[in-house]
């Protein structure tokens, strides 16, 4: 794996990729329970159907971090950050235009996976740069 300087242009690239995709991330965890009782109301979610919707992304992130590891290891990290960055950005997307909990679910299914791989890939950032 390559290293080089934080101070350097592409330390500086590499570093602000990796905050803006760990805060894309949070943001959407804190945006989705602003939004909970909109969801039921436009989804005629039940509570046990917003339930879901919180924790199927928190299931497949605790279920796949070790598996995002693994294939890091194994592909390369960058690349499994990027993929991770690229299946949370299209979980996303469909969330946005998912028209039943059921859907909304399946989605966010997905992005819990692209989280797993992208946070498995987050480590690395401390042996990419060298003082």
């Amino acid at each position: 794996m390559a290293t080089f300087p934080l101070s350097s242009r592409s330390g500086k690239h590499v570093m602000a990729a990796t905050i803006l995709a760990s805060s894309m991330a949070f943001i959407d965890g804190t945006a989705l329970n602003v939004v909970l009782p909109s969801l039921q109301q436009q989804l005629h979610a039940t509570a046990a159907g917003l339930f879901w919707v919180l924790n199927a992304y928190l299931l497949m992130l605790a279920a796949l971090i070790l598996v995002g590891g693994a294939l890091g290891d194994r592909l390369g990290r960058k690349r499994v950050f990027m993929a991770g960055i690229l299946v949370f950005i299209a979980g996303s997307a469909a969330c946005g235009v998912a028209g039943t909990v059921e859907q909304l679910v399946l989605f966010r299914a997905i992005q819990g996976g692209g989280r797993s791989a992208h946070d498995s890939g987050k480590p690395c950032t401390a042996v990419v740069f060298h003082p």
